[in-house]
């Protein structure tokens, strides 16, 4: 998961309400996006974080950062073999062939 509360935190440090946001010229972020990234329902593309990393004059890890969700027993997969398993189930993943 993706969390933006870093992009969250700078904009009101500086004092861009969504109202003061709406009445830039060119605005560093649209309203609809903010709204998405508040309610967790979307990303930003690389040009809406370009317009923020410059306005900030920051990286994008300082708008964003990564946060691994909660890993729970049957959402483990052993890479070599492919089985996810937990302990009443497991699943095997078989290579199929594409027929000819």
């Amino acid at each position: 998961m993706i969390s933006y509360e870093k992009l969250f935190e700078k904009l009101k440090s500086a004092g861009l309400t969504s109202y003061k946001l709406r009445l830039m010229d060119d605005p560093i972020i649209a309203q609809y996006t903010l709204t998405r990234l508040k309610k967790g329902a979307g990303g930003m593309d690389s040009n809406t974080l370009n317009r923020l990393c410059k306005y900030f004059d920051c990286q994008p890890g300082n708008l964003m950062e990564y946060i691994p969700d909660p890993v729970t027993e049957w959402q483990t997969i052993n890479v070599e073999t492919g089985e996810q398993s937990n302990a009443d189930f497991k699943l095997k993943f078989e290579k199929k062939t594409p027929k000819e």
